[in-house]
């Protein structure tokens, strides 16, 4: 039995192409980029370069992603994994890739914490560890200093993203929402949406307050408190931006901008 060709009604078709295309360019210049500047430091290598070493790269992943909801900034955690990594710095990277022990960066990140991080330091353990501990596989396997280059290189070699997003969301505290905008983030920056497999691009899809009052204008009979699972939600809009022909992650981005960002607000985990 043959179906009707699905079809996205023209004036939404129309709001998508520019969520995707002024708003994503929006987010990209104004908040993005800066902000990774601000955190990771000045890139006059590029951004592959410099995200390919030990410390901009777990500078970016902690402060931007795995730090990103707010009551980590109340734990001072951004701050007590700088004094850590600088550790790192004066130490020697190589030296303590090689040695493939997460206690002493511990001791001194916990060492920095406010004392209410202290207090709650057992809700940061399991992250801070976990990523070391992917931190120091990869650079066994593969060499690479910084965990953003393993990132790359597994999404251009095999175009999936799923056990990139699987490997993030086993670390205690880094939630889907953050592995997704991780991964959007990337595929923004070094414009790899075109080899990722159709069947992952809805991992693109950070789903949070500003793209759910997205969906809402986008997709029929969704409304912005309407309890959709994240998952769902993510795979709706996914289609959506497939039936339109825009790119998915830059629609995501836009939303975040359009709905959230500008006006004050921010997805969080």
């Amino acid at each position: 039995m043959s179906h009707p060709e699905e079809k996205v009604d023209d004036a939404v078709a129309q709001l998508m192409r520019d969520v995707a295309a002024r708003d994503a360019d929006s987010y990209l210049r104004e908040y993005l980029l800066p902000r990774w500047r601000q955190v990771a430091g000045d890139e006059q290598e590029g951004w592959e370069i410099h995200l390919s070493r030990f410390a901009p790269a777990l500078r970016l992943v902690l402060r931007e992603y795995a730090f990103g909801h707010r009551r980590f900034a109340r734990l001072g955690a951004s701050v007590a994994a700088e004094e850590a990594i600088r550790w790192v710095e004066r130490r020697g990277v190589r030296e303590f890739l090689d040695e493939r022990a997460s206690e002493p960066f511990w001791k001194r990140f916990v060492d920095a914490l406010p004392p209410r991080g202290k207090k709650s330091s057992d809700q940061l353990e399991g992250l801070m560890r976990g990523l070391l501990e992917w931190n120091f596989e990869t650079y066994g396997t593969r060499g690479e200093e910084g965990l953003v280059a393993w990132v790359l290189a597994e999404i251009r070699e095999t175009g999936r993203l799923e056990h990139v997003h699987q490997l993030l969301r086993e670390i205690p505290g880094f939630g889907p929402k953050a592995a997704s905008r991780l991964l959007r983030d990337l595929v923004l920056v070094f414009d790899l949406e075109e080899g990722v497999h159709p069947a992952d691009r809805y991992l693109l899809q950070t789903v949070g307050g500003a793209i759910r009052k997205a969906a809402a204008r986008i997709l029929p009979g969704v409304g912005v408190r309407q309890a959709v699972p994240d998952w769902v939600m993510a795979g709706k809009i996914s289609k959506a931006c497939r039936l339109v022909g825009v790119s998915g992650a830059r629609f995501n981005a836009g939303a975040e901008w359009h709905y959230g960002i500008s006006t004050g607000q921010k997805s969080e985990d």
